[in-house]
């Protein structure tokens, strides 16, 4: 029963309150439609013409968004002392960076190397010049030691020469060449630099050798008082040639001319001239 009552109770309040929303709800109305000048047809708005648009003004260039500013970062002390002493640890030389322990190395290499090759020039001329010292003391040394006239002035004339090696050591393939003339005391003629070459072999050292040289003619009487007077003199030149012990080739240059003749011709001497004596 008491279920029933309750039912019944829930029933009534659901129909009140469906009835009282339906009297609440006003009336839908319709707007009414608008005439028809306001709404002309659609072939006179085809017709109408359109108003020109305003040109639009020109717009500023667009400025590109730079880099973003550097954030500045707060310099730890530590690493700028540390930054500082290892920049001091370096040298620059035309824009290369050198560590000054390296540079120094470098340079003291650089020192010895010019050192040792001072050393080394200086320790080769000084045996370049030892030895050039004793070849120049142990080589062949040629020299003319006397020359006689032979004969007389009258007769056929005969030149007696001698030479010897002075040297410690032989010399080799000795050759020579001399020459007779008769010239005017003031002739300026040139003397020639060669002539016959006569080979003699070898010669050891302190050793002589001679040979007789004949006159190219007998003299006239004219020619013999010309030299009994002083105005002509005989001239007698010429030169050797000879290899050292040590392989190089040496020359020696002599020249003699009459120095006395006594009034019959018969004692000439030769003496040696201001220019022609020359040894290397």
């Amino acid at each position: 029963m008491r279920n029933l009552v309750i039912r019944a109770c829930v029933i009534f309040l659901f129909g009140l309150s469906f009835s009282t929303g339906l009297a609440a709800k006003p009336p839908i109305v319709k707007p009414a439609p608008p005439p028809e000048a306001e709404n002309p047809p659609a072939s006179l708005q085809a017709q109408r013409p359109e108003p020109e648009k305003p040109p639009a003004p020109p717009q500023p260039p667009r400025a590109e968004p730079g880099p973003p500013p550097p954030r500045q970062q707060k310099e730890n002390p530590r690493r700028v002392a540390e930054a500082k002493a290892a920049s001091s640890e370096f040298t620059d030389i035309f824009g290369l960076r050198f560590k000054n322990g390296e540079l120094f190395l470098a340079a003291f290499t650089a020192g010895l190397f010019l050192g040792t090759l001072g050393l080394w020039r200086s320790s080769r001329k000084l045996i370049r010049e030892g030895r050039e010292f004793s070849e120049r003391k142990l080589r062949a040394y040629l020299h003319v030691t006397r020359v006689e006239f032979h004969g007389s002035l009258g007769g056929e004339p005969k030149f007696f020469l001698e030479y010897a090696n002075l040297g410690q050591t032989p010399a080799y393939e000795v050759a020579d060449w001399c020459v007779v003339e008769l010239r005017h005391h003031l002739s300026d003629l040139p003397f020639l630099d060669s002539g016959e070459i006569t080979h003699h072999g070898d010669l050891g050292p302190g050793q002589k050798q001679s040979f007789v040289k004949e006159g190219p003619r007998q003299f006239t009487s004219e020619e013999i008082n010309d030299i009994i007077s002083g105005v002509s003199t005989i001239h007698f030149y010429g030169a050797f040639a000879y290899r050292d012990a040590f392989g190089k080739l040496h020359r020696t240059q002599f020249r003699r001319m009459l120095v006395d003749a006594n009034g019959a011709g018969e004692r000439i001497h030769f003496g040696v001239c201001s220019e022609g004596e020359r040894s290397d």
